[in-house]
């Protein structure tokens, strides 16, 4: 399950990117729900909100070890912490597929356009959720810790 995980979020994400790539204009917005939502693609050189900038190895170096720590916390994480465990599997999705792009691009293509905020991706995407999920994972479990202790 971890596996599937993984490479459908990798997949999801470079086949969407190189769609983007190939079909919309570069930087031109193409209106999807009205002003709400469109598609634009265009070349991110850095990280979220196109922070640090131009500093692609940097970035590289951190999101890859990132990456391996996140792997690590998976291969540790017990088999029985399901939501976890598939939360860390989006986490290193998200993660590999802007890798990809930064590795063979040198930037991070995305897509993904609402007004007033930057222009993101499929792995974005993974990240955000896996995000959203660890928390939700860490509070249901500190939840159950205090019911058990409650108990004794």
């Amino acid at each position: 399950m971890i596996w599937i995980v993984m490479v459908l979020g990798i997949s999801v994400d470079q086949i969407t990117k190189a769609l983007a790539a190939t079909y919309l204009p570069y930087q031109a917005s193409v209106p999807i729900i009205g002003d709400f939502f469109s598609l634009r693609y265009i070349h991110n050189e850095g990280a979220a909100w196109s922070l640090l900038s131009g500093k692609v190895g940097l970035l590289l170096v951190v999101t890859i070890v990132v990456t391996l720590v996140v792997a690590y916390l998976l291969y540790k994480t017990p088999r029985d912490q399901t939501l976890l465990r598939f939360s860390f599997a989006l986490l290193i999705a998200g993660a590999v597929g802007n890798i990809i792009d930064r590795i063979r691009l040198g930037y991070v293509i995305d897509f993904f356009s609402f007004p007033n905020f930057p222009v993101f991706n499929v792995a974005d995407c993974c990240v955000t959720v896996a995000i959203v999920l660890i928390i939700i994972a860490t509070l249901l479990d500190v939840k159950k810790e205090k019911r058990t202790e409650a108990e004794k």
